[in-house]
């Protein structure tokens, strides 16, 4: 409240003072970025790097992903900084596929070459990012093409906190 700084850098900001002040000890940070959805707003700085997008909505969409993918760096590289990156699982998911269809907030989204939009079954609906990095435990570069749902993550975490699942 009263922050008149870009949304999804204050969110970046914020997680990053919050690793620095629980770095002494276990923790669990849940970020969740509202870019890209709507409202479609982006600074000027990074707008003007996708000058070459005509449509006005693509290019703020492309200024967004631009903004979320900075303040994501900026988490790893405090990660990175405080020693930290090798004892913690990453996870980075979407919700759904982007809404391109009649009757949902439309942000400039592309789901090609999937069919389907947000709200559908179809592959453009629900086929998004789930990615996992925990340096030096789960290699690099892996790839998993077996189907899986964000709540499979809390299981997973779990176990690699050393919890005992009942």
């Amino acid at each position: 409240v009263g922050n008149r700084e870009y949304l999804t850098d204050v969110f970046g900001k914020e997680a990053c003072q919050f690793i620095d002040k629980h770095q002494s000890k276990p923790f669990f940070l849940y970020l969740t970025f509202n870019a890209v959805h709507t409202p479609m707003q982006a600074d000027d700085a990074r707008l003007k790097k996708f000058d070459s997008i005509s449509d006005k909505k693509r290019r703020t969409y492309a200024a967004m992903m631009l903004a979320m993918d900075d303040a994501v760096g900026k988490v790893i590289a405090t990660l990175q900084e405080k020693k930290l990156i090798e004892h913690t699982v990453i996870a980075f998911i979407s919700d759904n596929g982007g809404p391109v269809m009649n009757g949902t907030s439309i942000n400039g989204s592309n789901n090609a070459p999937l069919r389907g939009s947000k709200r559908t079954t179809l592959e453009g609906g629900i086929r998004v990012p789930y990615l996992l990095a925990w340096p030096g435990h789960i290699p690099a570069n892996t790839v998993d093409s077996r189907p899986v749902i964000q709540i499979d993550l809390y299981p997973t975490l779990l176990v690699t906190a050393g919890v005992t699942i009942p």
